[in-house]
């Protein structure tokens, strides 16, 4: 198209571009090998005088995220709405920072972009909600992800059994067996999770059931 000189990219091209090289299967290790190709694809559209839109810029932030690069993916967020670039981020821009910031354990920014996104009238995807559970539980506040997890089920956002089970693995961490069952049996009986689910969770790394009488009930402590 650029050399025969008649037709030339358009932002949809670009932007078709951005999607093939970012959403090539669900091995992000090869999907983000990308980046690179992407970043000149990008400067090459501003050299030709295209305005990114919103789609274009998500891609961009979504592939930096992949990539563990978040300090970029901030970057870009922040010429976003009239510094740079004239289009404003969206929901889906927050939410792809939400995760990254989780990812690498940066609650603190991570409930700064939560509550700017309230204040915009943004809701986060159960994605969000869910990585927020990993790191705040990996960053050693126990307490707070399962206040966290009870307040999602009342909500009804789904949560995943990763997230259940990265959040498990940290009270074993800390606390032990006893801890595990403890939690699992309020859970069980406060009714966010039934017994088979409970019993998935207390197996442990080799998948053996802990030898602990799971239906014998452990003190009465509340978490959260």
């Amino acid at each position: 198209m650029r050399r025969c000189g008649k037709c030339r990219p358009s932002l949809v091209t670009y932007n078709l571009l951005f999607d093939a090289l970012l959403g090539r299967g669900p091995n992000s290790t090869i999907n983000y090998a990308y980046m690179e190709n992407v970043q000149c694809l990008f400067r090459q559209m501003l050299d030709d005088g295209i305005e990114p839109d919103v789609s274009a810029l998500n891609l961009m932030v979504a592939g930096y995220v992949g990539s563990m690069r978040v300090n970029d993916a901030l970057r870009v967020f922040h010429q976003m709405g009239g510094v740079v670039y004239k289009c404003a981020p969206d929901a889906e821009t927050y939410g792809h920072l939400f995760h990254g910031l989780c990812a690498e354990g940066r609650t603190e920014n991570a409930r700064e972009i939560f509550v700017e996104m309230g204040e915009k009238g943004f809701v986060l995807g159960e994605r969000g909600y869910n990585s927020m559970v990993c790191a705040v539980a990996v960053n050693g506040e126990v307490d707070e992800a399962v206040r966290l997890v009870c307040k999602l089920k009342e909500h009804g956002v789904v949560v995943c059994e990763t997230t259940y089970r990265i959040v498990v693995e940290e009270v074993r961490r800390r606390g032990g067996e006893v801890e595990v069952r403890r939690l699992l049996t309020e859970m069980r009986e406060g009714g966010i999770l039934d017994g088979l689910a409970c019993r998935r969770l207390l197996c442990d790394g080799s998948g053996r059931v802990s030898s602990l009488n799971f239906n014998a009930r452990v003190g009465h402590r509340r978490f959260g």
